[in-house]
Protein backbone atom coordinates (compact mmCIF):
# COMPACT_ATOMS: atom_id res chain seq x y z
CA UNK A 1 0.00 0.00 0.00
CA UNK A 2 1.32 3.21 -1.16
CA UNK A 3 1.62 6.24 0.90
CA UNK A 4 -1.83 7.91 -0.52
CA UNK A 5 -3.44 4.86 -0.50
CA UNK A 6 -3.67 5.45 3.26
CA UNK A 7 -5.91 8.13 2.74
CA UNK A 8 -8.52 6.47 1.45
CA UNK A 9 -9.11 4.41 4.48
CA UNK A 10 -10.69 7.33 5.64
CA UNK A 11 -9.52 6.16 9.94
CA UNK A 12 -10.40 9.26 12.24
CA UNK A 13 -8.07 9.43 14.58
CA UNK A 14 -8.75 10.48 18.06
CA UNK A 15 -6.74 13.72 19.36
CA UNK A 16 -4.74 11.83 21.69
CA UNK A 17 -3.87 9.29 19.08
CA UNK A 18 -2.65 12.42 16.93
CA UNK A 19 -1.14 14.03 19.59
CA UNK A 20 1.24 11.07 20.15
CA UNK A 21 1.87 10.83 16.54
CA UNK A 22 3.22 14.50 16.59
CA UNK A 23 5.24 14.07 20.09
CA UNK A 24 6.82 11.05 18.80
CA UNK A 25 7.59 13.03 15.39
CA UNK A 26 9.00 16.35 16.17
CA UNK A 27 10.42 15.00 19.58
CA UNK A 28 13.49 14.13 18.07
CA UNK A 29 16.65 15.76 17.83
CA UNK A 30 16.01 15.38 13.75
CA UNK A 31 12.12 16.65 14.65
CA UNK A 32 12.92 19.70 16.63
CA UNK A 33 15.27 20.90 13.56
CA UNK A 34 13.23 20.09 10.96
CA UNK A 35 10.53 22.02 13.30
CA UNK A 36 12.33 25.43 14.10
CA UNK A 37 13.27 25.09 10.10
CA UNK A 38 9.18 25.05 9.49
CA UNK A 39 8.80 28.11 11.68
CA UNK A 40 11.46 29.95 10.36
CA UNK A 41 10.03 29.75 6.74
CA UNK A 42 6.58 29.44 7.28
CA UNK A 43 5.69 31.85 10.51
CA UNK A 44 8.58 34.09 10.85
CA UNK A 45 7.40 35.94 7.95
CA UNK A 46 5.16 38.34 6.57
CA UNK A 47 1.57 36.86 5.80
CA UNK A 48 0.57 39.46 3.55
CA UNK A 49 3.26 41.36 1.02
CA UNK A 50 1.91 44.59 -1.25
CA UNK A 51 0.68 43.32 -4.11
CA UNK A 52 -0.56 40.01 -3.32
CA UNK A 53 -3.78 38.33 -3.78
CA UNK A 54 -6.50 37.47 -1.13
CA UNK A 55 -5.84 33.62 -2.48
CA UNK A 56 -2.41 34.33 -1.39
CA UNK A 57 -2.28 35.60 1.66
CA UNK A 58 -4.74 33.11 2.29
CA UNK A 59 -2.36 30.08 1.36
CA UNK A 60 0.57 32.06 3.25
CA UNK A 61 -1.81 31.97 6.46
CA UNK A 62 -2.99 28.20 6.14
CA UNK A 63 0.77 27.27 5.82
CA UNK A 64 1.75 29.23 9.26
CA UNK A 65 -1.43 27.73 10.74
CA UNK A 66 -0.05 24.25 10.10
CA UNK A 67 2.92 24.58 11.47
CA UNK A 68 1.19 26.69 14.65
CA UNK A 69 -0.98 23.18 15.37
CA UNK A 70 1.92 21.00 15.42
CA UNK A 71 3.83 23.51 18.07
CA UNK A 72 0.70 23.82 20.00
CA UNK A 73 0.52 19.46 20.21
CA UNK A 74 4.19 18.89 20.76
CA UNK A 75 4.18 21.56 23.64
CA UNK A 76 0.55 20.14 25.33
CA UNK A 77 2.72 17.11 25.98
CA UNK A 78 4.97 19.70 28.13
CA UNK A 79 7.87 19.66 25.88
CA UNK A 80 9.59 22.65 24.88
CA UNK A 81 9.82 22.85 20.93
CA UNK A 82 11.03 25.47 18.52
CA UNK A 83 14.59 25.98 19.91
CA UNK A 84 17.87 28.29 18.55
CA UNK A 85 20.31 26.25 16.28
CA UNK A 86 22.71 29.03 17.14
CA UNK A 87 23.15 27.97 20.63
Amino acid sequence: MGFLDRFKTKQRRTSEEINKLMVGTFETELGQRLLTHLAEVFIDRDIYKQGMTIEETAFRQGEASIIKKIIMEVERNGRSTVTDDSE
